[in-house]
């Protein structure tokens, strides 16, 4: 049979996290609370995925790929709005009538046998599961619909195009025949807010529900450690506790109760961490006391009041992926290659600079001021450089691809590449990274875009040159950079660097 994941659009009670982290991506606890509902159908025996998306949808793709890691098949389809799916649904699950299709919200996971009492045979009439909660006062128990239940396409095409998605459990419960099934709290788990994020949470590790895969091993009641953690032997450690793999906690921290560790994290000395969650790959600086607090990298977010800090000062919070060590290292290599890259073409950049001389083009050497990133979401708190090249600003405009529809590929490595392994040796940018931008240029990208621009590295090269060459879309250039952003790393830097000369120099370089 055939599911439809819904993956609805941003949560307003998560704000700047949400953008970090769409709102299924959140992890629970060693894992993206996505995998675990994945993970959860796959074992029931769904094999076949239907993704409708809406939040950061390349964060999504490139998490899920194409579903062969868990030996299914997935097919992608953007939302055009999230609050009203339905005519999306009803285009892609096509005329049969008697196909049975499993709705599932997935910011929401019910660990419960999908198959128990669902008739075969005739056309499948409506089963829609809902939880039970307890109101405030005297009121009976009512039930809440979780997102999740079989339908027919017969009676899911009976249903209106712009049905919104907080009214398709009316539209689907009026319908003959259809039956709700309650599911009992011990059974089920949301991240639809934050406190539903933290009590689900807590039920997992103080073992109220059962069946999550987990990398950790118990190695004591409530205690689960992942492989290849460092624990100082002064650590004092309060069950429920989860500690992810490669992290390291230093003498004196108190961990828990109901503390998760996130994989590659380290908590420095003295730190205290109870009823948190510290993301993958973030710091706890020393004597640090967190409660009630979900830390991803410099990003401080309250779950009883849904505050969100950003913490400038890496002393206190940051990234392990970017800790102080590694940036220094990636800062000298980067400067490194791009002084032996200078030295290498400095016969060219001499010529180019004496042609264009003779020339008469003035100014010779041309400067943009842009903003130095990775930075911060407020603009107050942006630092700038001059960005070198032989030719005006507007000629390397992210508009046009970086390069500028005036330049060929091999023009733009004299006018462009040359003059800027001059900001490469000054530590500015790097050889591979993202499009360097000024200010309004950084201001006049959507939230999203500029929230993924703020958090990654500045290049000479582009995955949207190497993918589109000098004429570009705005939109072909947006998913170039979202690609990048998720698949950065020295290696895939490597390559494009490797591609970047054939292309310009090779058969195959890119003159158009």
């Amino acid at each position: 049979m055939k599911a439809c994941l819904i993956i609805s659009g941003e949560n307003q009670d998560m704000k700047t996290l949400g953008k970090r982290f769409p709102t299924t991506l959140l992890p629970f606890p060693d894992r993206p609370f996505l995998q675990q509902v994945i993970e959860y159908l796959v074992n029931q025996g769904i094999v076949e995925f239907d993704v409708f998306l809406s939040q950061a949808p390349e964060l999504i793709e490139a998490f899920l790929v194409d579903g062969s890691r868990w030996g299914v098949k997935f097919r992608y389809h953007l939302l055009k709005d999230a609050t009203k799916p339905l005519r999306q649904i009803k285009a892609v699950i096509g005329d049969d009538e008697d196909q049975r299709i499993l709705l599932v919200n997935t910011t929401s996971l019910i660990l419960v046998d999908l198959y128990e009492n669902v008739p075969e045979g005739a056309i499948l009439s409506p089963i829609l599961y809902c939880r039970k909660e307890m109101p405030t006062g005297d009121c009976d128990l009512y039930t809440l619909w979780t997102g999740w239940g079989w339908i027919s396409a017969a009676h899911l095409h009976m249903l209106p195009d712009d049905t919104s998605w907080h009214d398709v459990y009316n539209a689907l419960s009026s319908q003959n025949g259809s039956r709700v099934t309650t599911v009992d709290d011990q059974y089920m788990l949301s991240v639809s807010d934050l406190k539903n994020f933290q009590l689900s949470l807590r039920a997992v590790l103080s073992g109220d529900i059962q069946g999550l895969m987990t990398k950790g091993r118990e190695i004591e009641k409530g205690v689960w450690l992942s492989r290849n953690v460092s624990l100082h032997p002064t650590v004092t450690v309060n069950p429920p506790v989860y500690i992810g793999e490669n992290t390291r906690i230093e003498k004196g921290v108190t961990l828990g109760p109901f503390a998760v560790v996130g994989s590659n994290s380290l908590l420095d000395s003295g730190s205290t961490i109870i009823d948190s969650v510290i993301c993958p790959g973030s710091y706890v600086g020393k004597s640090l006391e967190l409660k009630d607090t979900i830390v991803d990298k410099n990003l401080l977010v309250n779950i009883r009041h849904g505050a969100e800090i950003t913490v400038a000062e890496t002393f206190i919070i940051g990234s392990m992926r970017d800790t102080p060590i590694r940036r220094k290292l990636h800062d000298i290599l980067s400067r490194l290659s791009g002084a032996a890259l200078f030295i290498v073409f400095f016969p060219l950049f001499l010529s180019t600079a004496l042609y264009l001389a003779i020339s008469g083009k003035r100014p010779l050497l041309n400067r943009k001021k842009v903003v130095r990133i990775p930075a911060m979401s407020d603009p107050a708190a942006w630092a700038s450089f001059m960005l070198f090249s032989f030719v005006k600003s507007e000629a390397v405009s992210p508009e046009n691809g970086h390069l500028g529809r005036v330049l060929s590929a091999r023009q733009s490595f004299f006018l462009v590449f040359l003059p800027a392994l001059i900001n490469v040796m000054r530590g500015d940018i790097c050889l591979i990274g993202v499009i360097p931008r000024s200010q309004e240029e950084v201001l006049s990208l959507q939230d999203d875009w500029r929230e993924l621009y703020l958090s990654n590295k500045a290049g000479i090269v582009t995955e949207a040159f190497l993918n589109f060459g000098i004429k570009i879309t705005r939109d072909d250039l947006y998913s170039a950079e979202a690609f990048y952003t998720v698949s950065s790393g020295f290696m895939y830097d490597l390559k494009l660097f490797i591609r970047y000369f054939l292309q310009i120099f090779g058969p195959a370089r890119n003159t158009e």
